[in-house]
């Protein structure tokens, strides 16, 4: 009664309705929220950005059959042109977009990265292009100084390399196919030997500041930090949220904390302000859309990077893309 998920051909998906259950949810969570004003402006940017898209995407997909990996890059070619010729450092060595907070801009680069990794060409020509696209995706995401985007890029490829080695389809450590997975295996570690071999450059560097990847690798650094600092005083105040309000949460938008909307932790945000209720349609939307995930590569490690993307920055309306890439990897279910 929800959702008519049968009564419309091609939203015939379970995921569907999971997802717009924790839709639903938050929208009656309004009701025993201390701050509406902001749950509702939260509302607003998950359906505008993030669920409404998503639905789109997943029709357009029902109807055609085909995901556009050429789109994307060529998307992606397109953006990292203008951030060459228009980027600006409205944060201090730390290139953007005018206007747009370089953690957004490392997303976006991260999962064009991911893009160009996976996708296949068969033409020497056009891989010759993709190792050019590469160096320079990787060299505009250092610049950007994101240290989120780079611990969720690492993470999603640690899971993606134990998966080759220990993956049953694989048939064990022993028999699996090593050559591509040393490739990106040798990348990742060039990868971090490049950012740390960074670390040294001084405020005369391409970086034109100190580099905030330094933290990664220094326990003193990362202590005297205010970013991590910061982030660990709002996470510990969504627990006591959730705490004294573990079943329903305290509502959408009732995060706030001396002057702070929300905790930088996806997760956390929603144990505060939706409770076990709504941590538990969250989790079955997220499994229901990484299962429809296995028959595609590209998309689950996207799903993966979206979600530990939502880990470290940004509330729930700003971590649409997991939304986006979950209802589109729903599309690609042969069976419902």
């Amino acid at each position: 009664l929800l959702f008519p998920y049968r009564t419309f051909k091609g939203l015939d998906e379970r995921g569907v309705f999971y997802w717009t259950l924790f839709l639903l949810y938050i929208l009656l969570s309004l009701i025993w929220s201390s701050n509406r004003e902001y749950g509702y402006f939260k509302l607003l940017l998950f359906l505008v950005k993030g669920y409404f898209p998503g639905i789109v995407v997943f029709i357009v997909f029902k109807i055609f059959k085909k995901f556009a990996y050429r789109s994307l890059i060529f998307w992606g070619v397109i953006y990292s042109i203008v951030l060459l010729i228009y980027g600006t450092y409205e944060y201090p060595g730390r290139i953007s977009l005018p206007g747009q907070n370089p953690i957004w801009t490392a997303r976006s680069l991260i999962l064009f990265i991911t893009i160009l990794l996976l996708y296949q060409e068969k033409s020497r020509l056009l891989v010759i292009w993709k190792i050019v696209l590469l160096c320079c995706s990787i060299y505009l995401f250092l610049k950007t100084q994101s240290r989120g985007p780079l611990i969720a890029f690492i993470f999603t490829w640690a899971y993606y390399i134990i998966n080759k080695l220990i993956g049953t389809k694989n048939g064990g450590l022993f028999r699996v196919k090593l050559s591509k997975t040393i490739l990106t295996f040798v990348f990742l570690i060039s990868f971090f030997v490049m950012t740390v071999m960074l670390l040294s450059f001084n405020q005369s560097s391409i970086f034109n500041g100190n580099n905030r990847f330094a933290v990664l690798t220094n326990k003193n650094l990362l202590s005297e930090d205010q970013n991590f600092v910061s982030r660990k005083i709002m996470w510990k105040e969504a627990l006591n949220k959730f705490y004294n309000s573990p079943f329903l949460g305290v509502g959408a938008g009732g995060y706030s904390f001396s002057g702070i909307d929300y905790p930088h932790n996806l997760l956390l945000e929603i144990m505060s302000e939706f409770g076990i209720v709504g941590l538990i349609l969250w989790g079955i939307s997220l499994y229901s859309s990484f299962e429809a995930t296995k028959g595609d590569l590209i998309v689950q490690m996207l799903f993966l990077e979206t979600i530990f993307f939502s880990l470290f920055s940004g509330d729930l309306g700003g971590n649409y893309e997991h939304v986006i890439i979950g209802l589109a990897a729903l599309a690609k279910r042969r069976k419902v």
